[in-house]
This record gives C-alpha cells, structure tokens and sequence, in this order.
C-alpha cells in the first residue's frame, strides 16, 4: 500500500492499494484488492475500482477494517506449476491420470518490516521473503504446497480464463493515528486498540460516518430488556432477527446509554469481527495467542466485545468447527471469563446449534420481529422530521408514500425499519450534493432505478404498457422468432401488474432451440429491459453448465459454506435484481438439479451457517439443445413445440420439470430470416463511435448482403459466425479505407460485392 503523504490534511490521507484483474468472458471482470477478502465482478475496470474505493473507506471507517495491505512498488509475477490433483476416500489416495498446468498470479512488493510480501489472490494466502531474488522459487513452493491442500474440482477453479493484470486503487481514509496514539497511552488495551473499535462513537464522528440518525426509533421495549441482560446481569446477549429488523439500532442505542450512566466500573463496549481478530496471523498457535491477550484485556478493562458477522466464528480459525474461533472462545464463555454480544437471524442461529452445540446455549437471546405497517408509517415520518430539522430536506407525502410501496414489493431480501432508513438516507444525500430542498416523487423513482436498474416503465402506474411497442422493442432485435418473443414479454406484462408469485423467483424459463438462433441474444436483451437502467453492474449472470459435470463442483455453484460462497451465490449477493443465465443446463451433474429445486420452489438458498441468498428479484432461465436435430439451426427444417417439450421432459426428474413456469421454443432459420438478420447486424456499424463521430453512413448492396448472410451462417453454430464474418470482411476492411484516405467525414460510403471482393466507394457529401 502506498500513501501520498504530500496529500495527507487533517488527518485525511490517500492509499493506493494494489487492485488484481481478469476477464472471465466477453461481459465480466474480476476483481480482487490484494491482501483482502475482498472481490466483485463488473463490466469495466473503472466501475469496479470506484466501488471497490467507496466500499473499502465505507468499511474502514466504521472499523469492519482495521488495516490494509501495505506494499511498495507492487508487481505481478505469474507462478507456473504442474500440479497432478487426486481424490481422496476412505484414507486411500486417487490421482487422476494427468496433471494439470497452472500460471498462479501472485503480487509482491515492499512490506512494513524492510522484508517482501507476497501474495496469492487466489488462494487468499501470504508470506514473507527478504531477498527478492527469492521470491519466484519461494513462490512455487508455497504455490505447490498450497495445491496439495485442494480437491481437484477446486484446483480447476484455478485455471484463469484470461491473463490478469495489475492495476491500484485510491481511497481516501482518516488516519487512525488517534487509535494508535491510545494504544500507547493506554497499554492495557493496546490489541484491543489494533483490532476493535471503542463505542459508543464521538459524536463527529459519528455525523461523518452515517448522515442518517443512529437511533432505534419505536424499540424501546426491546432496549429495555437488551439494557437489562447487558448491564445489570452481564449476560452475553444475541439479537436474532431478519437483516433490517434494527439489531445494531438497538445495541447502539444500549451502549449509548450505559456509556451516559454516571457509575464505577461500567463496562467498556469494543466492536470488531471474527475475521479482524485473526487480521495478520500468519503462523500456527499464533491467532489464538491473539485471541488470548484480547480477552485478558477484555477481563482487566470489564470489556464487552461486539462480534459482527458472529456466526462466522463457527469456521474461520481451523479446519473443522472443532478447530474454529468459536470452539476456542467456548471455554472462556462458559466460565464468564469476558462479555459477547452479536446478532443473528433465526436461520443462523439454528445453524449455530447444529453445528457446534453448546455454543449458542450460553447466550441469551431477544427476538426482534420485524415493525407493524403503524409503526413503519411512523418511521418514515420521524425520518422525515430528522431530515427537515437537520438538513432542511423535506419529503412530500406522496414521495414517502412511493418509497414505501416500492420497498415493500421490491426489497425481499432485508426488512423494515431498516431498509425504509438506507433508502431515505440515500435520498438525502442526493439532495444534498445536488442543492435540493424537497424530495418529490421523481426522485424516489430515479433512485430507485439507480438501485434496482428496473426502469420508469415497471414502476410508474401512470405509465401503461404498449402490448404493441413491448413486442417491437424485442421482434426488432431478436428476428424471426416471434413465437418465442411473445412468451418473453408475457413476463414483462406479469410482472408490471403485480400478479407473479412474490415469494419465487420473477420467472423461471427452459429456452430451447438449435444453436445460434437467438436464445442467448434474448437473454441479454430480457436482461437489459428489465434490469439494466440504473445499476452499474452487468445485470446479466452467465454460467456455463458444462463446468459443473461432476457432483463435488456443486461448491463451485453454490459454494460449501465459509468464506467462499459459491460463483451463483456469489454473483446473486452482488446483484439481487439480475437474470441468471444457467447455460447448456442439460450439461450439469443431476445433483445441481436439486439445489436448484429450492430455489425455483422458495425464491431463497440458505448456505451450512443459515446465510441466505435471495432470488426473488431474479428472472432463471435455462438454455438447452434438447431435442434438437442434426443441423438444424440453419436451414427450412420445422420441427414442432412437442419435438422439445418431449426430450426435456423426459430428461428432468418431474420434480424439476413441474417446478419451471415455462419453455420457450426458438426456431431454425430460414434464408429470408437470415438475410434479415444479416441486414440488421450490418445496420449496427453505423452506431460505432468512429462513424457516428465522423457522420459517415453505411449503405450496403443486395449482392453484399447476401454474401454475408452466406457465410456468417452455418449449420452448426447457426448465426454465431455472422459478427466473425462482419468484422473480417466489412469492418476491417472500412478501417483501412479511413485510414487511407484521412478526410473522410459527413458522406456516405457505399459497400458492393463485386467479382469475389468487398468494394468500397464513397458516394456523396450528406
């Protein structure tokens, strides 16, 4: 990490943390800040560092994190070794019959201790060298040693589908010289100090990190009881409720008070995570000698330790539950040794008793249910007279009005007061950058497009669906397929009167049909008209089927609990409103059919530790080549709906079957949908920045169209070589002209085909 201390002012600094990218298809990249758990998947390098930059100072400065990667002049070196993965059952070991070269990216530089760190993104491992000319064999020893530890479905993940690249990230952070200064003022706390933060907050502090008041509006009875276990019968406490319900309102609320009283000897309150206790132990013993001056200190101060996250201390630390941070801390619970308080779901919680029993015993418990539509209403009404007070905003009624029914629909995956207080804040802050003193209906409905990509069309009621305009915006993009783009758009009208089932997915679809006759291309325009309005990430999820063949590539799909969820888990957190495009799904092991069934059937996937993702706001669709025939996505074969409904139901199980709303059939094409297509895809050039920018339009001949339409079709891959042909023969072709003859602007430029060639003529000033 380097700091720009010649821009450091009022304790404000810029880092620059060193950022790993790859592409994983046409659409999506990968990135991963070293050093951190941290990962997201964006369409272009730019977006995912301003998130990644917003979300890290986000997170540091409300202390989630305590430290970041410090790295001089970081480079990227690619670790190449052969590695032969095997199975192991019933103690015998299985190597398969070939090895498997892989280039393991890893990224090192200066450290804080005049020594080299090292690090593996991949593998979220480190280590230490102090002489650089060390660092590759040092690196494919441990990259060896690392592999030997991994199943071979996981090695496979391994396998990058492009070559990374380096690039940084600049955030901007307050400087925690004051936590640094107190850990050498007061020695007592000094790990404390390194790895929580002391509650309650300053109240500048406090007013920087959240613009929107921390308080547990309409709870007090569920203060009261919190107040009571913590203070008067030192009890560790969990609150278990859905996420919004206001659990860190409340305990907030409770420290503030205890911190007011007027006492000797009351509790000293520190808040942290399981993952930042162990931050930086790289050794063995050497987290649980941490964790163990943690709590010496926690019982010398009469401290009580927040846990964030907390059911994640069933599996970091070890191997195994028995070996976890939880298993560790259970004796020192039970003997009343130091204070825990946390929340839960009701999900977690009955996780946490399977999983480790005895742990969640020795917790007290306080159910916090989600508001009743009274207090809720009475909510956004306080929240209202915060905001008018504070920052001279107001809302009209008829925004609140909006902003309610919209969450209430849309947002299944968190409950109120909580989401109600998240959205409003936002709305405030618009308005404050933007100079606005009320808050009328048009920006709630912008912002929530922002959040959801969803657009005007779906969320206005004073703006009603043109049936007509609905199947012209698809049949214009998508040709020749007017059977399938009926039954696309019927989604679209269920969805915009309300009527589809709110507690499944929006729509859960089988497209079926030869290769390249548009399934695909109608996926990425579904997903584009529902979702892709507001929100910067690709709404579209794409998973290739074909990866996950065999029954242990499931934790690939869905993940095995821990720290890494699997890629569909993963991808749906990230993007709640998105279609998933789980393509070839005939081409998947039968055991991802039955994780799928939960999730078609509920709407909702909950891991091994209770976490649950959410579907709800997720169209599914599945594409598959059952009962297609032998060269039929070119040509004048015709088979009917029933020669794929007949293969497909009889490849499911029934279960699976009955659980999909419905198939859509894309049919072969014939020549004159061909030429169609073929004159579309041609129209497009124009729309290219270099030829809009230049005023230059395309006009194409018959004989031209024609030839492209013959060979960017094939009998086997149907219209997928026709943008191949297009760049080969046209754009290329129009590049070199340009640049040629270097004055060409405002005209147009006639294509021929003329005597096996592609001619180029320009025509006429416009």
């Amino acid at each position: 990490m380097n700091y720009d201390r010649d821009n450091e002012f009022d304790g404000i600094k810029i880092i620059k943390i060193p950022l790993l990218l790859w592409n994983i298809d046409e659409d999506n990249i990968v990135g991963t800040v070293i050093g951190t758990e941290y990962e997201m998947i964006g369409q272009n390098p730019v977006k995912i560092k301003s998130m990644f930059s917003e979300r890290i100072q986000k997170d540091y400065e409300s202390s989630d994190i305590n430290d970041l990667p410090e790295l001089d002049n970081p480079e990227l070196l690619l670790i190449n070794i052969s590695a032969r993965p095997s199975y192991k059952k019933e103690g015998s070991v299985f190597p398969t019959s070939e090895s498997i070269n892989l280039s393991i990216p890893m990224v090192y530089g200066r450290g804080t201790y005049d020594s080299y760190e090292c690090y593996f993104p991949l593998f979220r491992e480190n280590f230490h060298c102090y002489q650089k000319e060390q660092i590759k064999l040092l690196g494919e020893h441990y990259a060896k040693d690392i592999i030997q530890n991994h199943t071979p479905e996981e090695i496979y993940s391994f396998l990058l589908p492009s070559k990374p690249w380096l690039d940084e990230i600049r955030v901007k952070i307050k400087s925690k010289r004051d936590e640094r200064r107190k850990a050498l003022l007061f020695p007592e706390n000094k790990i404390l100090y390194q790895v929580a933060e002391r509650l309650p907050h300053i109240k500048s502090i406090r007013q920087k990190i959240k613009i929107f008041p921390d308080t547990a509006w309409e709870q007090t009875e569920y203060i009261e009881r919190a107040y009571n276990k913590l203070l008067n019968e030192r009890a560790n406490l969990l609150l278990i409720g859905e996420h919004g319900v206001g659990k860190s309102s409340i305990l907030h609320e409770v420290i503030r008070r205890i911190h007011n009283l007027q006492i000797v000897n009351k509790p000293a309150f520190w808040r942290t995570t399981p993952r930042q206790l162990i931050r930086g132990a790289k050794y063995l013993g050497e987290w649980q000698e941490k964790c163990e001056e943690v709590i010496k200190e926690l019982m010398n101060s009469a401290g009580v330790l927040w846990l964030d996250d907390i059911v994640s201390l069933l599996f970091i630390g070890g191997d195994s539950h028995e070996d976890s941070l939880a298993a560790f801390m259970l004796p020192f619970i039970k003997e009343g040794k130091f204070q825990i308080i946390g929340e839960m779901t009701p999900r977690e919680l009955d996780a946490s008793r399977r999983i480790l029993p005895g742990f969640a015993e020795h917790f007290q418990t306080i159910r916090i249910e989600e508001m009743d539509l009274s207090k809720t209403k009475k909510i956004f009404h306080l929240f209202n007279d915060y905001s008018s007070n504070n920052y001279k905003i107001h809302f009209k009624r008829e925004a609140l009005d909006l902003a309610y029914r919209f969450l209430s629909r849309f947002i299944k995956y968190e409950k109120f007061p909580g989401k109600a207080v998240n959205f409003l804040s936002d709305l405030v802050s618009y308005a404050i950058d933007n100079a606005i003193d009320e808050i009328k209906e048009i920006e709630v409905i912008a912002a929530f497009t922002d959040k959801t990509g969803l657009p005007e069309i779906i969320l206005r009621d004073d703006l009603l669906i043109d049936k007509r305009e609905l199947q012209e915006y698809f049949a214009t993009r998508i040709i020749g397929q007017d059977h399938a783009i009926e039954k696309i758009t019927s989604v679209v009208k269920i969805f915009k009167t309300g009527i589809n089932n709110p507690d499944k997915p929006i729509a859960t679809m089988i497209f079926a049909g030869p290769t390249g006759v548009g399934k695909t291309a109608s996926v990425k325009l579904l997903a584009d008209y529902f979702f892709g309005h507001g929100q910067e990430s690709n709404p579209l999820i794409r998973l290739d089927m074909s990866e996950f063949q065999q029954p242990d590539q499931i934790k690939r799909l869905i993940g095995s609990g821990g720290n890494k969820p699997g890629k569909f888990i993963q991808f749906v957190r990230e993007r709640p409103f998105c279609v998933v495009l789980l393509d070839e799904i005939e081409k998947a092991n039968p055991v991802i059919f039955d994780a799928l069934m939960t999730v078609f059937d509920e709407g909702i996937l909950t891991d091994t530790y209770g976490r649950i993702t959410d579907f709800r706001n997720a169209i599914i669709i599945m594409t598959t080549n059952l009962g297609t025939k032998s060269g039929e996505s070119i040509g004048l074969i015709k088979s009917q709906e029933k020669d794929y409904i007949g293969p497909i139901k009889n490849y499911f199980r029934p279960e699976f079957f009955n659980r999909i709303d419905s198939i859509v059939i894309f049919r072969s094409l014939n020549s004159a949908v061909i030429k169609e297509i073929a004159k579309k895809e041609l129209r497009d050039l124009e729309q290219r920045e270099g030829f809009a920018k230049n005023k230059i339009r395309l006009r194409f001949s018959d004989r031209l169209i024609e030839f492209i339409a013959d060979i960017g079709f094939d009998k086997n891959y149907g219209a997928r070589p026709l943008q191949r042909a297009i760049e080969k023969n046209i754009t290329t072709k129009l590049a070199k002209y340009i640049l040629v003859n270097k004055y060409i602007y405002d005209c147009v430029l006639a294509l021929d085909y003329i005597n096996g060639a592609v001619s180029i003529e320009k025509e006429r000033a416009l």
